[in-house]
């Protein structure tokens, strides 16, 4: 996690709240979301099995915190995924 000096990335976050109206945050989620951000989007590519190949087996650590910020408070959360040659099939069935 991002680290300045004693300044966290959650300081960061509570600074910018400060100067603008919203905070929003981009992550692969691998690391915990105790961020205090407005928005998150976090990044997704596909199906665990699609997502563990492209991202080092890194699909359940994600849902593991994306489940553990839902349970400690409401927030926008959007998802995103990169289209790639190995994701883009998944999207035409869903």
């Amino acid at each position: 996690m991002w680290k300045d000096g004693s300044h966290t990335f959650s300081d960061l976050i509570l600074y910018a709240k400060e100067k603008f109206l919203c905070t929003a945050v981009t992550t692969n989620g691998t690391f915990p979301l105790n961020i205090p951000a407005d928005l998150v989007w976090i990044s997704l590519d596909g199906t665990k099995e699609v997502h563990d190949r492209l991202r080092n087996s890194s699909f359940d650590k994600v849902m593991k915190n994306l489940k553990t910020l839902l349970t400690k408070r409401s927030l926008s959360i959007s998802q995103q995924t990169e289209k790639t040659s190995m994701t883009w099939k998944h999207f035409l069935s869903s």
